[in-house]
């Protein structure tokens, strides 16, 4: 700027400043050696000054009305000068001074309104309603504290958000005696985000810079009544043969179609290529089948997770030409890890690519999730099969061209005896994986061949760099099974135990869990329950505003009345964890699911199996269901 400074105070032009930074450039030397600017605040501002540009050393201090100092910042040489702090209304003059030798700088000012107090006794009063209110700030070295005060009549759901960032910036909630209930930390100019269910009461909202940053930033504000609700069912759709169908894995395209993926030992689509086949079903919005793809070996294929990315392409994972392991030296067992990639045309599923991955004696995916680049990443076990058997947990990835980039025989040695279940990826590419661990193998037993094992969840960065690792150990067998990770980074995991998980109560035989860990690997909240008899969680996902869905089975009265055999469960969670509605589907037979997601439409959608009548009629022994439910 062309702004000459003056020589003394009363000669000092005055600066006009704001929250986009004012640059000027001078000279100090022998005869010239101290340039004075004014500047003036109408209100609490936080001040934030760089010299820079010396040739030669060259100093800063800011002084008061009445030429006191302030602040200075006097550092050797040719380093750049900083003052950075918060001041009340008033007149301020900022002199830059000659140290040594005679040099040209560049003084860069920027001044930014401080609406929120610097600590919690000052903090800005604001009104949290159902009504979502915003207030707009800034943070920065000058102004390292944000802090607001809001207060609750009642029990409601809060949700907080901080966007607009320039610069890393965090969030976090305190307790009115300032103990920290939640924080968000998320990586670069990523939002953040908390929500959480809040008694009656006091809190406060702390924003802070991440190191040096300074930005402005957007503080949403919303406080939600505590709601109720009921699943009511849209429709259920079952197929099937006379033999054994079973689906695991259940997706939902853009158009509002359905797809599931499973196993048949009959003839779903055309002929059985022998022992049991994968498939994958389309339905359209209202449950209609539209296609399905039937494919194999003469020995046992499994599609046991599906996944689904911006483009509608559809990924399965699982099994490929499986043999019953045996010790016999003569016979070893085997298995292939396949990937299957599909595209829809006019409601017809057209496979586009399918490979098969081999890490061992016998290997098997149980999950597939699709990244923001298009990279596919699946995760398993890799079993070695001799008198001596192991059992590692193998992630591995492939690009959007079907191609392998990357494959692990035990993903950054995450444990003895382990087996992945569950893999989810963020906005940012880490990545979160669940399953069992520590584990006794017993690979002649294929229906159950880990025991005594602890559940983990863990998450590493996009380059596979462990970030944290946890694990849930009741003492007996305790497995995840699945895992979703929200916009703001929280982990919630799902499964089941057969002890008494730290802190819960076991209601008795086989309970299911759910946990929810934050970013950073705390522990947020753990629920176990269940009936006197068997209980286990299979699947969870989550929806648009952070809310938990969980499905699974049952042979008590969990969330209704027993129909009988096993039942399946519906139940939707806050991200507190507070029930807003459950669901007991059953019938007189055996009824399971092993799959759930949410629609862009916001409708759940489950996939199991059934040997009763939930559909139109029962084909045979075990059939594949399908279920679409709204919530009201």
């Amino acid at each position: 700027m062309a702004t000459s400074p003056g020589n003394t105070r009363s000669q000092a032009p005055r600066i006009q400043l704001g929250s986009r930074p004012s640059t000027f450039t001078d000279v100090v030397s022998r005869s010239d050696p101290n340039d004075y600017y004014q500047v003036r605040f109408q209100q609490r501002t936080s001040f934030d000054l760089t010299l820079s540009g010396l040739r030669a050393n060259a100093n800063v201090e800011l002084q008061g009305r009445n030429g006191r100092r302030i602040a200075r910042s006097a550092r050797p040489g040719r380093q750049n000068e900083h003052i950075n702090l918060n001041l009340d209304p008033g007149i301020y003059y900022v002199r830059v001074y000659q140290g040594q030798g005679n040099t040209r700088y560049q003084l860069r000012m920027s001044a930014h309104v401080d609406r929120a107090g610097d600590s919690r006794g000052q903090a800005r009063a604001i009104v949290a309603s159902d009504r979502p209110r915003t207030f707009r700030d800034y943070v920065g070295p000058s102004d390292r504290n944000d802090f607001y005060r809001f207060t609750l009549d009642e029990a409601r759901e809060i949700d907080l958000r901080l966007s607009n960032l320039q610069a890393n910036a965090d969030l976090r909630l305190l307790d009115n005696r300032g103990r920290l209930l939640e924080a968000s930390t998320q990586a670069g100019t990523r939002n953040e985000r908390i929500t959480r269910e809040l008694e009656a009461g006091t809190y406060y909202l702390r924003v802070t810079p991440r190191g040096r940053a300074q930005t402005r930033y957007a503080l949403s504000v919303q406080a939600n009544p505590l709601l109720t609700q009921t699943f009511t069912q849209e429709w259920i759709s079952q197929i099937g043969t006379a033999a054994n169908d079973y689906a695991y894995g259940i997706v939902v395209d853009s158009r509002n179609r359905v797809y599931i993926a499973g196993t048949t030992e009959g003839n779903l689509a055309g002929t059985s290529a022998g022992g049991q086949d994968a498939f994958i079903a389309a339905f359209n919005a209202r449950g209609r089948l539209l296609d399905i793809d039937q494919v194999g070996t003469n020995r046992t294929d499994i599609f046991s997770g599906l996944a689904i990315d911006a483009n509608d392409n559809l990924y399965a994972v699982g099994t490929w030409n499986l043999g019953r392991p045996s010790l016999s030296p003569f016979f070893q067992g085997s298995g292939d890890v396949v990937l299957a990639h599909y595209r829809t045309i006019n409601g017809e599923l057209v496979s586009q690519a399918q490979d098969t991955l081999d890490i061992r004696t016998l290997d098997s995916a149980a999950d597939v999730a699709v990244d923001a680049n298009g990279t596919v990443l699946l995760a398993g076990a890799a079993v070695q099969v001799s008198l001596s058997p192991t059992s590692d947990t193998f992630v591995a990835s492939y690009t959007s061209g079907g191609s392998l980039q990357q494959r692990s025989g035990d993903f950054n040695t995450i444990s003895r005896q382990a087996a992945a279940t569950s893999i989810a990826v963020d906005a940012a590419g880490n990545i979160y994986v669940a399953g069992i661990t520590n584990a006794q193998l017993n690979i002649n037993n294929p229906g159950n061949p880990y025991s005594n094992s602890d559940a983990f969840i863990a998450k590493y960065s996009a380059n596979g760099t462990q970030l944290w690792f946890n694990t849930l150990d009741s003492g007996s067998t305790d497995t995840a099974r699945r895992l979703a990770v929200d916009s703001a980074g929280n982990v919630y995991t799902v499964g089941q135990t057969q002890g008494t998980l730290p802190g819960q109560t076991s209601a008795g035989g086989t309970d299911a869990w759910i946990v929810k860990y934050d970013t950073n690997g705390n522990q947020q909240w753990l629920n176990q329950f269940g009936t006197s008899s068997l209980d286990e969680a299979q699947a969870i996902a989550l929806d648009a505003a952070g809310n938990v869905y969980v499905t699974g089975e049952t042979e008590g009265s969990l969330f209704g009345t027993h129909q009988g055999g096993s039942d399946a469960w519906i139940v939707k969670y806050s991200s507190s964890g507070r029930e807003i509605a459950s669901l007991q589907i059953g019938t007189a037979a055996n009824e399971e699911t092993y799959g759930i997601t949410v629609g862009a439409d916001g409708y759940v959608y489950v996939v199991g199996q059934t040997q009763g009548i939930l559909g139109a009629s029962h084909a045979g022994n075990y059939d594949v269901w399908v279920g679409k439910y709204s919530l009201t």
